[in-house]
């Protein structure tokens, strides 16, 4: 998952049958200094992508494709491992195969992240709903 550019998302993946990319583009900025809602599925039928209120981008899975994210390699938020920027915003939580991810627990062992959200939960006292922590 990854912010192309200030007004695109992009959801990349490869299980098993060549690379695919969704892209949802936003009519404004999402680069703001506000929180925003991204979801990245990819099941048995189909991929897709959502971004805060925007329309669902989706596309339909090969017949032939794998039906599990197993990863024998690094999973890369933010970027990929051919194209990575960095990824410069706070991250409120992550489910991987249904799974909430440990990000603190990550963030601590992880060489450049951080856990906690430096400068965001400390100007916006109140954005820290549903179980996000600041």
């Amino acid at each position: 998952i990854e912010l192309h550019s200030p007004r695109e998302v992009v959801f990349s993946f490869d299980v098993g049958n060549g690379p695919t990319e969704i892209l949802v583009q936003s009519p404004n900025n999402l680069n703001d200094n506000q929180w925003h809602f991204v979801k990245a599925e990819r099941n048995i039928k189909e991929a897709s992508l959502k971004v805060d209120q925007l329309p669902e981008k989706t596309h339909m899975a090969p017949s032939d494709g794998h039906i599990r994210l197993q990863l024998n390699s690094q999973l890369f938020v933010g970027g990929t491992a051919s194209r990575q920027k960095g990824f410069l915003g706070c991250i409120r939580s992550l489910k991987l195969n249904g799974m909430a991810l440990d990000l603190e627990k990550r963030a601590n062992i992880t060489p450049g992240v951080a856990p906690g959200c430096p400068g965001h939960c400390s100007s916006y006292e109140n954005l820290c709903h549903n179980g996000g922590k600041c």
